[in-house]
């Protein structure tokens, strides 16, 4: 059931390229499984009618605002085990997953307070009532999978940073399963359960991303294999040196995801000023986009860990070859992925909704995604590799500049000043990611020259 890749100096390309394939793979996987079921919410709930799909939009999008803080802190753990580990430091390695559980269920409640403030404003935010109420009652259920959330991510990161990258993705898989198998039963109410809708959805997430923190933290605290790299484990007796960095490492790539994951909640919400049609197509389009930009933050972790191998065996040509690898690997499938949006746009629309104004906005909007897919990718790969190699405080300020000052500002003149409307903010996200992949490539360049 695990996939143990094995430290080592590889000196062919060839090589090279196959330890990342095989070190990538099972983490994209588990990231699509995690999208997936974003994405299986929105198209079971899309069938339902295009107000549903505006309130999904609309729920997802201040979820992941703020749970986004705990997949950065939680981020920065694989890269630190991978060092750990080079160096066989088991002792360490045990510390680490202990602190970085600490450190993950301290910001779960702070992360849940936020989540709860949200859900309490959200008819402050200029959107239709009949959205915001659907939302609103969405997003409270969902609140009580944020702890069950980042502590799974906590403890996958652990695994994915001792190259035990299949067990995220058979739980991942097996949570995606469950998920969609209790929206057929809450979403329309089969097999005698109450016909909830979009709260049922939240419902069906909730209950599996328990399950999933249940699952994995049972694999790791009862196999064998994993015996030798938690000697002595304790949750009593944690390293607060090891808090404290995980957290000095973590909050700025929280931050990272915030500014990155909140400039397109906030073009969501732009998109709601403009109607719930347009919403319902901003919806659309993204969980499309999240979905390359999924496969291409796998890449990016298995770039951040093979990276962190490099640093820990202090092998500096290793951690160029492993950056160029994972950067190539994300800039091949985005370009793939744009011609494959180009070319039948049509049905990866269809998917989602059958109304015709939704579908309209929608193609439109696939047209611009397919402009940015290359610079998401590689900006993507761009912060892993960073984290790899510690780097976090003036990323967070390039994806700052980038986001919520050439984006954003950008995107709603585009929309709001030239009357572009929807088109004109996915211009100004075009923007910003463009900006983001240029910064933060020349700044991991620009340090490991001087390592």
């Amino acid at each position: 059931m695990t996939t143990k890749i094995l430290i080592s100096k590889p000196y062919s390309l060839k090589s090279e390229i196959i330890k990342a394939l095989k070190l990538s793979y099972p983490i994209v996987i588990a990231q699509l499984g995690i999208i997936a079921m974003g994405v299986a919410d929105t198209m079971m709930v899309g069938q339902i009618g295009a107000t549903e799909l505006a309130a999904a939009s609309l729920g997802n999008g201040l979820h992941f605002l703020v749970v986004c803080i705990g997949i950065g802190l939680t981020s920065v753990i694989s890269p630190m085990i991978a060092q750990a580990n080079a160096k066989q430091d088991y002792h360490l390695t045990s510390k680490i997953l202990a602190a970085g559980l600490y450190a993950a269920a301290i910001l779960s409640i702070f992360i849940t307070i936020a989540h709860t403030f949200l859900t309490l404003s959200i008819f402050n935010l200029g959107q239709e009532k009949e959205v915001a109420a659907l939302a609103q009652n969405y997003l409270y259920v969902v609140s009580l999978g944020v702890f069950p959330l980042i502590i799974f991510l906590a403890v996958r990161n652990f695994t994915d940073g001792l190259s035990y990258t299949k067990i995220a993705m058979y739980v991942t898989f097996g949570g995606l399963l469950l998920n969609v198998f209790l929206n057929w039963l809450l979403i329309f109410g089969n097999w005698g359960f109450p016909r909830w809708g979009l709260f049922g959805a939240g419902v069906a997430t909730a209950i599996t991303r328990i399950m999933m923190m249940l699952a994995i933290i049972w694999y790791v605290f009862t196999q064998k294999s994993f015996k030798k790299y938690i000697p002595n484990f304790s949750f009593i007796q944690i390293d607060k040196t090891l808090v404290s960095k995980i957290n000095s490492l973590g909050f700025p790539a929280g931050l990272q995801y915030f500014f990155e994951i909140g400039c397109f909640s906030m073009a969501a919400l732009m998109a709601g000023w403009l109607g719930k049609y347009p919403l319902a197509s901003h919806q659309v389009v993204i969980n499309l986009a999240s979905a390359t930009y999924m496969v291409t933050t796998g890449i990016g972790a298995a770039g951040s860990i093979l990276v962190g191998e490099g640093m820990g065996q202090k092998d500096k040509k290793n951690v160029f070859r492993s950056a160029l690898i994972s950067l190539s690997l994300a800039s091949i499938f985005m370009i793939l992925m744009s011609i494959l949006f180009l070319v039948f746009q049509s049905f990866w629309v269809g998917l989602y909704s059958t109304d015709a104004k939704v579908l309209e906005i929608a193609m439109g909007l696939l047209l611009i995604a397919c402009l940015f897919q290359l610079s998401d990718g590689i900006q993507c790969v761009g912060l892993s590799i960073l984290k790899g190699i510690e780097d976090v405080k003036i990323p967070t300020i390039i994806t700052l500049i980038a986001y919520w000052i050439i984006g954003l500002p950008s995107g709603y003149i585009f929309a709001f000043v030239f009357g572009l409307d929807v088109y004109g903010i996915w211009y100004g996200l075009c923007l910003g990611l463009t900006a983001s992949a240029t910064l933060l490539n020349i700044r991991f360049f620009y340090l490991l020259k001087y390592k």
